[in-house]
């Protein structure tokens, strides 16, 4: 009985370990909902930066003028994805993730919402832009 009991407790480093498998890169939004990126008449721009220690960088320009920086943490659960900004605030929604090497697509939990993000190097003008 005793073996069964050690078999199942939990690595320690497992539970510190952000669960981030295959996401890490760098992605650009390519579509909305498979329209193009545009809300409401106004053109975003958006870019991610997902990095292996768990934590993102997103870059995001709504019209005209420079990037806004946010920033925080993230987790992958097998394909639903969640995460927090920097301060502790949860994003507005959980994710279910469908990956091949250069597309990324993320479906809000509901289903109503689908963005698809192609990948890419975020630019120097991009970094230098934001605020």
């Amino acid at each position: 009985m005793a073996l069964g009991l050690t078999g199942c407790q939990k690595d320690p480093e497992e539970e510190t370990t952000p669960k981030t498998s295959g996401l890490t890169g760098q992605w650009v939004l390519s579509a909305f909902a498979t329209k193009a990126v545009n809300v409401g008449g106004t053109d975003v721009d958006v870019y991610l930066d997902f990095h292996e220690d768990g934590t993102f960088v997103l870059y995001q320009m709504l019209g005209q003028g420079w990037y806004t920086k946010y920033s925080g943490t993230y987790t992958l659960e097998g394909t639903l994805l969640s995460g927090k900004y920097d301060g502790g605030k949860a994003w507005g929604s959980k994710y279910n993730v469908s990956k091949t090497s250069d597309t990324l697509v993320l479906t809000t939990e509901n289903g109503k919402e689908e963005y698809t993000y192609k990948s890419t190097t975020i630019p120097a003008s991009v970094l230098s832009m934001s605020h």
